[in-house]
């Protein structure tokens, strides 16, 4: 639905480059509720927004666990793999020069990239 879109936009905007926000937002539980969104059939334009908040809940170690726990790896995964806008989305974000990708997360759209 477009509210859980503007949600998921909230959620990514604030955890972008605050990590007490990240951490706040995950401990709030906002984790397996981004999780849950990606794999919505009907909620496909929310998908780029929840995985871009996760991306950037990422930016913690600890979210990092918590993600992978949650089990957010294979959504995600599988979001890629379906040739979705979101492929599109992560090329056109790791192109940007505002972008500031680590060089983990370069090399894992590299990655993508070939798929």
């Amino acid at each position: 639905s477009t509210l859980q879109k503007e949600l998921a936009s909230a959620l990514r905007s604030l955890a972008m480059d605050h990590p007490a926000n990240q951490e706040a937002i995950a401990a709030a539980g906002a984790v397996p509720s981004l999780i849950t969104l990606l794999t919505k059939k009907d909620c496909a334009e929310a998908h780029c927004d929840s995985a871009g908040a996760l991306w950037n809940l990422a930016a913690s170690a600890s979210n990092q666990e918590r993600i992978s726990a949650e089990g957010g790896i294979t959504p995600l995964v599988a979001l890629l793999a379906d040739g979705t806008r979101l492929r599109a989305a992560v090329r056109r974000y790791a192109a940007s020069p505002q972008s500031g990708c680590h060089e983990g997360w370069y090399t894992t759209i590299m990655y993508i990239n070939q798929l």
